[in-house]
């Protein structure tokens, strides 16, 4: 069998930085009918330190790969017999669980109106072959940190949300009843209201007047 010819850089650009953030054991799906080409990424993508790979040998296993264990990264051939790499893209971006997912296209088409109907199918990025090692590589990492970043900022945004409904819920068993605030008022004259952290929060971003924010406030006192 011949092997493709295979573009490796100059040693010095060869040497591409390791990303700090933690890529490598992210899963990466490679999607291709020709064995040889699916050896040959696997060797790439080990060399550079990866070591959650997986393959397809075509659209329908691809397909039902990422069903079972969604990657963080799809590297995806575009001529392949059955369902090509078109119609994949298609059918994940119909898919709302999938329409983040970053799909890598390798491919020989060098027309603009083919990379175009690529991206039109949901694409996100490009790779030619033959391919050429650093440029390869390169993507695969910038695809993966984005895809890390995106999932973490991610999580914190829920871990956030999951505090403030804890600390709501805090709030509102700090405050006292009704009955007491309307007890209150009725002995003194002194209506006491319950002043949420987000109404304050409200007013201090709409207050044009007063340089320094207020402090937030439980509570509200007006006098009769």
């Amino acid at each position: 069998m011949t092997s493709p010819p295979l573009s490796t850089g100059s040693s010095r650009s060869g040497m591409r930085r390791r990303s700090r953030l933690p890529i490598y054991d992210c899963l990466i799906l490679v999607v291709d009918d020709i064995e040889w080409n699916r050896v040959l990424i696997g060797s790439l993508l080990a060399e550079a330190g990866f070591t959650r790979v997986v393959y397809a040998v075509d659209g329908q296993d691809a397909l039902g790969k990422i069903a079972a264990d969604r990657p963080e990264l799809l590297i995806l051939d575009i001529m392949m017999p059955g369902i090509d790499g078109f119609e994949v893209c298609e059918q994940l971006r119909a898919d709302h669980a999938y329409a983040d997912l970053p799909v890598l296209m390798q491919t020989a088409l060098s027309g603009a109106s083919d990379r175009n109907c690529a991206f039109e199918a949901g694409t996100t990025d490009f790779v030619t072959k033959p391919l050429d090692r650093v440029e390869f590589l390169a993507r695969v990492c910038i695809h993966l940190e984005n895809r890390v970043m995106i999932r973490d900022l991610r999580g914190y945004r829920d871990r956030l949300e999951a505090e403030m409904a804890v600390a709501r819920s805090l709030f509102e068993h700090l405050l006292p009843p009704g009955s007491v605030l309307s007890a209150i008022e009725h002995a003194t004259g002194v209506a006491v209201r319950p002043h949420s952290v987000a109404d304050a929060m409200k007013e201090d971003r709409s207050s044009s007047s007063s340089v320094q924010p207020r402090p937030l406030r439980a509570m509200r006192i007006w006098k009769h």
